[in-house]
């Protein structure tokens, strides 16, 4: 599974070091303002930019997982140990090696496919949400719908209270909220 959206972004977006920046310069780029988006604006924004999720790159493939468990450094080792023993005419040894990477195979495969299909399980249970800013009201809305410009609030996770940001909290400057600086902000709330 891999962190992505289903439209990337433009270059431009990409170079900008967002954290230099000041809140009135990123809202004024993202075309937005302290109030947030309007509801149009957040629609056409969805249109254009996709949803905001996680994409996996494929489907789980068992027989693609299944070859990929020979990728592995131990099993090429193992394998290249059973034709040297095959070829110096050590054939029960061959035979004991080759028992040894199946079984290896067979577990490696078995544990990542289980592992693949919890997470799928895991990705459609959970239906995380967000409250943002529209046409100046907070309103909490899917996830997946967060737009470009979108203006976010933040609940402290140690406390379940929002975390409320001035404008000289570096944090808010920033408009990045570290887990370092969120977890220090929370802190300061006790």
């Amino acid at each position: 599974m891999t962190l992505s959206k289903e439209n990337h972004g433009s270059d431009e977006n990409s170079r900008i070091h967002w954290h230099s920046i000041s809140v009135e310069k990123v809202l004024g780029h993202l075309g937005s303002g302290p109030d947030g988006l309007s509801a149009e604006a957040a629609r056409s924004r969805l249109e254009k930019h996709g949803h905001n999720r996680l994409v996996s790159r494929d489907q789980s493939n068992a027989w693609r997982l299944l070859l990929s468990q020979f990728q592995n450094v131990l099993i090429l080792i193992l394998l290249a140990a059973t034709v040297l023993s095959g070829v110096l005419g050590h054939g029960i040894e061959a035979v004991a090696i080759s028992v040894i990477v199946l079984f290896a195979v067979l577990l490696g495969f078995l544990q990542e496919f289980r592992a693949e299909k919890a997470l799928e399980a895991l990705g459609e249970l959970a239906a995380p949400v967000a409250r943002v800013l529209r046409d100046g009201t907070e309103i909490e809305i899917p996830a997946a719908e967060i737009v470009p410009g979108d203006v976010r609030r933040t609940a402290c996770t140690c406390t379940g209270r929002y975390v409320h940001f001035t404008d000289h909290d570096p944090v808010f400057q920033s408009l990045q909220f570290s887990f370092q600086r969120h977890i220090h902000s929370c802190r300061k709330s006790f």
